[in-house]
């Protein structure tokens, strides 16, 4: 509609599903926080980077969690007590034994 900010027209869209009981209980819930997520600048830029950052953080905990196992079963087969391999490692006692 011709003269309504994109704002007001967002805010219009989330009242008319409240009132027609379109995902009511969680719009009424969380509307503020959805209006304001609706209104603000999307940046693809921004977006793409942000999700490169948090799949090379995944990446590097998956990593080190696979380097603590292979060092935790080194140690395990060479006879190392499986407490100190835990204190070391910072992996659980009962990962080890199922290892």
């Amino acid at each position: 509609n011709a003269g309504v900010s994109r704002e007001d027209a967002i805010k219009k869209a989330v009242l008319d599903c409240i009132k027609q009981d379109i995902l009511k209980d969680f719009l009424e819930t969380y509307k503020w926080e959805i209006i304001d997520m609706l209104v603000a600048e999307w940046d693809f830029d921004v977006e793409k980077e942000v999700a490169w950052e948090e799949g090379m953080i995944k990446g590097m905990e998956k990593g080190m969690v696979k380097g603590k196992v292979e060092i935790a079963k080194a140690m395990r087969a060479k006879g190392m007590d499986v407490n100190t391999i835990a204190e070391l490692t910072k992996l659980t006692v009962d990962d080890i034994l199922r290892m």
